[in-house]
């Protein structure tokens, strides 16, 4: 259950409840009373829940405040796609143990998206997938394994740090301010496809460092100036 102004909420749906919600258009108007502040803020989502899908949701950071706080042991499936959270910088995922899928697309207002190893038990995604979030600086995922791993222009990102151990897919694109790899790529040898593509800042490649790429079967490199390969 959604608890929220009904003239806050233009649309809402929900498929197999338990299992599935869609939110979609969430706005809140910039003037209101503390009352309806506070209304808003109240999220009761079902801890059953495995798929959630956020969509063109302005003001988000009164939505996710609440629900970042919340336990939801099922949620697999988390998408969150062109919306605003302009007072909300960090997304903690500590309280998502069974998440195996992560797409957040055109999320303005995001700075950071971490979890700490000392922070949940979530251990592994089969995919994580960040575009197009302007205001992102940092992703700091040392304790996920990931299967496919894919960010792509996010103009600001400069620290991306990750576990690198699982990656069987990894695309960087479009992040003209990322120094990459940072953490050179010893542990990428079950990597079995790479694209980079529009990343001035990438650190020279030699024939050395790609032959601990054991399992590589598909590379791509280009618009990297800074490269040597």
């Amino acid at each position: 259950m959604l608890h929220a102004p009904l003239s806050a909420v233009t649309s809402y749906s929900g498929r197999n409840y338990h299992h599935y919600c869609r939110i979609s258009q969430f706005k809140i108007p910039t003037l209101w009373s503390p009352y309806w502040r506070r209304e808003c803020c109240r999220v009761c989502l079902p801890i059953t829940m495995k798929s959630l899908y956020i969509k063109e949701c302005k003001k988000l950071e009164f939505l996710l405040l609440e629900f970042l706080k919340c336990p939801h042991p099922s949620l697999a499936y988390l998408a969150i796609i062109r919306s605003t959270c302009n007072s909300f910088s960090s997304f903690p995922l500590g309280n998502f143990p069974s998440l195996t899928y992560l797409n957040i697309y055109d999320l303005k207002g995001l700075e950071s998206l971490s979890l700490p190893t000392s922070e949940g038990n979530v251990t592994s995604f089969d995919w994580l997938k960040i575009r197009g979030c302007p205001n992102l600086v940092s992703i700091e995922l040392l304790a996920l394994d990931f299967s496919q791993y894919s960010i792509c222009n996010c103009k600001n990102l400069k620290r991306l740090l990750h576990n690198a151990a699982c990656f069987q897919s990894l695309i960087i694109e479009g992040c003209p301010e990322l120094i990459f790899p940072i953490q050179g790529l010893q542990g990428l040898s079950s990597l079995t496809s790479l694209k980079i593509s529009d990343l001035p800042n990438l650190m020279s490649l030699d024939s050395l460092e790609l032959q601990l790429l054991t399992s590589l079967e598909k590379l791509e490199i280009c618009d990297c100036p800074s490269s040597n390969s």
